[in-house]
């Protein structure tokens, strides 16, 4: 589980196993789970390159100007990845496609392309570090453009158009995150619901479209319209 939770990095699995001398394996675990890019070791031999997995990380950033961190910062935003479509509506950068392969290039973004859309995701410990180059403004600013962007996604969904729900099986970890803030006054937020119970049900996960229905269903009163309500208790009784 911890060279899982390493995502196989060699320096990372040798700071960690450095640290069996001292912790348990179960309190090594503990610390990897709330924060990786911290994992030091003490050995004096080593470099200080080599001392930490932040101080082995840093240089890659250090070599990037001030336009391109504030891009890494915003695409580490997403979750489970994200495709080409998705980092240049989210940061709305007209340089997108051109900086996404140049992190691929500098191996800070891995690029998946297996499926129909390749798809880009970050080493964890890469993207805790990316996502401190955004300042707070930056970071609200990209975090709203994420969730409306992933809403639409899922409003989008068409129960007589199934290449409509395609775009959706990939993304759902950053539907839950565009859900973790709901906005229950805004009729995308509703649309948006609805497409995932229908999405959900479509797909046979009907634990996933019972959470929908469960977690909406607590801001029924604040649907702002009769039709928006109605089809949303269509879609949860389906």
């Amino acid at each position: 589980e911890i060279c899982t939770r390493l995502q196989g990095l060699p320096l990372a699995i040798e700071l960690a196993a450095a640290q069996i001398a001292t912790r348990s394996i179960s309190e090594i675990l503990h610390q990897l789970r709330h924060n990786l890019v911290e994992l030091k070791s003490r050995q004096r031999a080593l470099s200080p390159k080599h001392r930490s997995l932040r101080a082995a990380l840093q240089g890659c950033f250090d070599e990037l100007d001030p336009e391109l961190l504030t891009f890494i910062g915003q695409l580490a935003c997403f979750w489970g990845g994200f495709t080409l479509l998705a980092a240049e509506a989210v940061t709305k950068h007209p340089r997108s496609e051109e900086y996404v392969a140049e992190l691929v290039q500098r191996s800070l973004l891995n690029a998946q392309i297996d499926g129909q859309q390749t798809r880009y995701e970050f080493l964890e410990s890469v993207r805790q570090i990316a996502q401190e180059q955004l300042t707070p403004a930056q970071l609200q600013e990209t975090v709203d453009q994420h969730q409306v962007y992933f809403l639409g996604l899922v409003a989008d969904v068409d129960e007589d158009q199934l290449l409509t729900l395609d775009p959706l099986d990939e993304e759902q970890l950053n539907i839950n995150a565009a859900f973790q803030r709901p906005n229950p006054q805004m009729p995308l937020y509703w649309q948006a619901r609805i497409g995932a119970i229908r999405h959900a049900y479509l797909r046979g996960s009907y634990a996933t479209g019972l959470r929908h229905v469960r977690e909406s269903q607590l801001e029924l009163e604040e649907v702002p319209s009769l039709s928006l309500k109605r089809d949303w208790i269509v879609s949860a009784l389906e």
